[in-house]
Formats: structure tokens, sequence, C-alpha cells
């Protein structure tokens, strides 16, 4: 049976790829749905970076293992920040590539009696034929 230690130096070994979606999330909440064309404050509103990709890879590196991502981001101010958060995390984005569309973004919007979530693939979608 392994233990956490020798788990940890097991991972810090590993290296991994992780390919896919790169997304700048905000998040906000609200009371109750406004009435159509209608208006509602905002009780909460956040931003926080992601995709699958961005989340695999963050998780792969808290873990210890050396991580690389594989996905387009836009050149705009939050494909930049994006990018800053992941080397923040030490991943490694010399294989991001930097595209004209605006970086992929979801609005998720939670209320008391549900969530939601709008995505905009934007540069996500600039890449596929290299990507998979």
């Amino acid at each position: 049976m392994l233990n956490c230690a020798t788990l940890r130096s097991k991972l810090a070994l590993m290296r991994a790829l992780v390919i896919g979606g790169l997304n700048v999330d905000f998040h906000f909440s609200y009371e109750s749905d406004p009435p159509d064309d209608g208006c509602e404050s905002l009780l909460s509103l956040s931003t926080a970076f992601g995709g699958h990709a961005g989340n695999c890879a963050v998780a792969l590196r808290k873990l210890g293992v050396e991580t690389w991502v594989l996905g387009s981001v836009g050149n705009d101010v939050e494909g930049r920040a994006l990018l800053d958060d992941l080397s923040h995390h030490e991943i490694r984005t010399d294989l991001v590539f930097l595209d004209s569309q605006k970086t992929g973004t979801v609005l998720v919007a939670t209320s008391p009696s549900k969530q939601s979530m709008f995505m905009y693939r934007g540069a996500n979608d600039s890449h596929q034929e290299i990507l998979f």
C-alpha cells in the first residue's frame, strides 16, 4: 500500500500534457429571475480561470506532476491573465496558441433555484484540426 510521501515522490517524477479548452469564468449570483427585459441586482461577482484543460492542469500540478497545457487563448486581456495564472501555478504554457479570436468565456449564473452556464468558445475553436 502506498503512503502519501511515496505517492508524492512518484508523482513528482511524472509529466503530463493536458489538451483542451482554456476559459475565463465569470461567476455571478442573483436573488431571483428578472422579468422579461427587466433588471436584477447581482449579489456577487467573481472571476476564475479554467476550462477543462486549465482545471485539470492545475490539479495535476498541485499533485506535483510536471505539466504542460496545449490549447488556444485570445491575444487579449483575458488570455494574458489566464496564461499568467497558469504560469503562477508553474504550468508550462509554451504549447498554447495565441489567437485573434477572443479567449473562451463562461458565464456562470447562480440563483437560489438554479445554476446556468453560458459558453462562448472563442479561441478554443481555432486550432481544432491541430488539437484533435
